[in-house]
């Protein structure tokens, strides 16, 4: 089954918006998905154990989160 990613004309618009534009936020999606790997990162480095929680949609996106910690040549387990 073919994901289609419905928020994305969501998130388009409000990123677009005037109010978002003159206050820099358009860079916002990039800024918390470079945090997440961060916090994660972080989280490998410190703990023994470590869980964490994704959209099924980041988690399918050929350039998401996941796709982002395999290029960083992190071991990704698929589902069995």
């Amino acid at each position: 089954m073919t994901h289609v990613d419905q928020s994305g004309a969501c998130i388009a618009a409000v990123l677009n918006a005037q109010m978002v534009q003159e206050r820099g936020y358009q860079s916002l999606p990039t800024r918390l998905a470079d945090a997440w790997v961060e916090a994660a990162e972080a989280a490998l480095t410190n703990n023994r154990s470590t869980f964490a929680v994704l959209s099924i949609d980041e988690i399918l996106k050929s350039d998401g989160l996941v796709a982002r910690a395999r290029a960083k040549g992190y071991a990704i387990e698929e589902p069995r």
